[in-house]
């Protein structure tokens, strides 16, 4: 095995020993300025991030669960209004509805007769 011997104080060795220390510690010192200069324009490295991440994450889990929920909202309500206007169609079609200008409904007892009652109602007939 063979060992290096640091050069003695005052050889040209030492020198040139010394001046190699101090390019590669200025080569160290500036590789860390020029990491610490690119982290700052690219922002925090990415386990500064994971917690903004998973926030994030979890805002829009939330907000999927939530359009799911809506969606399926919409759906029912949808449905609801389909069996409203059906059973709109059904009553418009009701052919009794056509005695409505010639007929009134009072709904309060007349002549000791329980209400609703129909009675004729004032149309002219002959002026139209």
């Amino acid at each position: 095995m063979v060992s290096k011997v640091a050069p003695l104080r005052g050889s040209p060795g030492f020198a040139a020993s010394t001046r190699d220390q101090h390019r590669q510690a200025a080569a160290v010192a500036f590789a860390v300025t020029a990491l610490t200069a690119a982290q700052a324009q690219t922002g925090p490295q990415p386990r500064a991030l994971a917690p903004a991440a998973q926030s994030i994450q979890q805002q829009l889990n939330a907000l999927k669960t939530e359009v799911t929920a809506l969606q399926t909202a919409n759906a029912s309500l949808q449905d609801e209004v389909g069996a409203l206007h059906n059973q709109l169609a059904a009553v418009q079609a009701n052919p009794a509805l056509g005695l409505g200008p010639i007929v009134n409904v009072d709904p309060n007892p007349e002549v000791s007769v329980a209400g609703p009652n129909v009675t004729g109602g004032t149309r002219n007939t002959a002026g139209g």
